[in-house]
């Protein structure tokens, strides 16, 4: 049975409504929470509390962003506030090493930039990463490396190799831009020649737009193996999973042998997988853009799929933004219009989710 926020659960699990759009989610704060809140995730406080990060999926021009909550130890809500505005189609993007917040513009003419969560640096704006329809960023923690998804159906995987500042930090203002080509599972990087090249081509009357590979598919002008619609990522223990909508799928890349396979093919409980994260012991979370509003969870030792819970009522609306707090015992998400295609409600689910990794 759903429990008084629409939401069924498992036993053990219960939810809390944490944000509502156009309303203010904390009595500190003049703060608003914006509309269509779509790709998040989570950073520790010096406090023992912890943010969760949202961007905003407004694509008229420049009304996106990224607003926050702020929680203390209790979880309790102590604050919010924006930490980027005047950007476009904010959807999803992730977290670096140093606890900053790569947020990615869905747009032919987006970029990405790095947030910080605390509100007290301006948001950097990244050019060298390239200008098209960016959708998650995933940092190998070890290299700092960015691995990037692309949602279009002719879209690519994406690696930056950037300049390293320093042995804590990496400097993403420069570095090169690589697109994957893949043959029997084995990953070539190919050196993508214009990062930020304007998408905007004319031809004869139309303004065609042209993401960073220019000529798109078999037109290409560099090889580079085709995914259908690049949605969610995340890193996890060597590897960089990530989800392609187009085709149903969930991949995984093996950073260190270079090798990328595919780890579901959407033929279980989830149909559509969109936005991911994954657990501290290894669950995967995805998030169902099928229609039915549901979060799946897949277990990498079984691959056995089922569905971990349901928001009831929002026809219309879609799961964004799964993302665990530093406990892994408190799971946000946001739907993103809510009922009707309304307003956006942004929860928390706490249970005992390392129970079916």
């Amino acid at each position: 049975e759903k429990d008084e926020n629409n939401l069924m659960l498992f036993e053990g699990f219960k939810s809390r409504v944490v944000a509502i759009t156009g309303e203010n989610p904390s009595k500190n704060s003049n703060y608003k929470w914006h509309k269509y809140p779509d790709g998040g995730t989570v950073f520790p406080t010096r406090s023992g509390g912890w943010i969760y990060v949202s961007n905003s999926e407004v694509f008229k021009h420049n009304k996106g962003g990224v607003g926050t909550l702020v929680f203390d130890k209790n979880s309790n809500i102590i604050n919010a506030y924006s930490i980027c505005s005047k950007t476009t189609g904010n959807c999803a993007g992730g977290p670096t090493p140093w606890n900053t917040w790569l947020t990615c513009e869905e747009i032919n003419e987006g970029f990405v930039l790095e947030c910080d969560p605390s509100g007290k640096k301006k948001p950097i704006k990244y050019k060298s990463l390239g200008m098209f329809r960016h959708e998650a960023a995933s940092v190998d923690p070890k290299t700092f490396n960015i691995y990037m998804t692309e949602d279009q159906e002719e879209g690519g995987f994406y690696r930056f190799i950037p300049e390293k500042e320093s042995k804590k930090k990496a400097n993403y203002k420069k570095g090169i831009l690589q697109v994957a080509n893949i043959s029997n599972s084995n990953v070539e990087w190919i050196n993508v020649p214009e990062p930020q090249a304007n998408p905007k081509i004319k031809k004869g009357k139309e303004t065609k737009h042209i993401p960073v590979l220019m000529k798109r598919g078999k037109n290409s002008k560099i090889k580079y193996t085709i995914f259908n619609r690049g949605e969610g990522a995340w890193y996890h223990e060597g590897k960089i999973f990530f989800a392609t909508t187009g085709d149903n799928s969930i991949w995984a890349y093996d950073i260190s042998g270079e090798k990328l396979v595919k780890f579901y093919k959407g033929d279980g409980a989830l149909a559509k997988p969109d936005s991911i994260t994954v657990s501290k012991k290894g669950l995967i979370l995805a998030a169902d853009d099928s229609g039915d509003m549901e979060i799946v969870a897949i277990s990498q030792k079984t691959k056995k799929t089922f569905s971990l819970l349901r928001i009831v009522g929002h026809k219309g609306s879609e799961i964004t933004g799964p993302a665990f707090d530093p406990s892994g015992k408190r799971l946000y998400f946001n739907s993103q219009r809510g009922k009707k295609n309304q307003r956006g409600i942004t929860y928390e689910v706490t249970g005992p989710f390392e129970k079916y990794a």
